[in-house]
């Protein structure tokens, strides 16, 4: 479980994960399976991660996404860290990463969205486009 759940985090979630684990602090992943739009595209069967940290704080990993038709390959996105209130998520101004690396033109902007047992929603303003997503749990 912790290389699926590391796969994709920036080195302060990864340092956090790491004391969690010594601490005996589990976090928690849940995966759904949707429809993503980005602009006018839209990509279906979707995967995206949704991992709980403590202090009321998450990341999001779009497993293999493209933004638009024209992009040559599908890549993982992480968007981190987001807030976590319940089942309500939130963030603004976020540098996302793929590979690691930060994607300052993809920065992402006004993310709002739910998430419980069985779904996951949320909408962003991703590089100037619009992007949303609305999944279900896969099990």
């Amino acid at each position: 479980m912790v290389r699926t759940v590391c796969r994709g985090l920036a080195v302060p979630q990864l340092l956090l994960l790491a004391v969690m684990l010594s601490l005996g602090i589990a976090a928690s992943a849940q995966t759904y399976v949707g429809t993503m739009t980005s602009g006018g595209y839209t990509q279906k069967a979707v995967e995206v991660r949704l991992t709980r940290l403590p202090h009321g704080e998450a990341t999001i990993d779009m497993i293999q996404v493209k933004f638009a038709w024209m992009m040559p390959v599908h890549v993982d996105v992480t968007i981190s860290p987001l807030k976590l209130d319940g089942e309500n998520l939130k963030g603004d101004n976020i540098v996302p990463t793929t590979k690691g690396k930060r994607k300052e033109k993809r920065r992402v902007r006004q993310l709002a969205g739910r998430a419980d047992a069985d779904r996951l929603t949320f909408t962003c303003t991703m590089g100037g486009k619009l992007v949303s997503f609305t999944g279900k749990r896969k099990r």
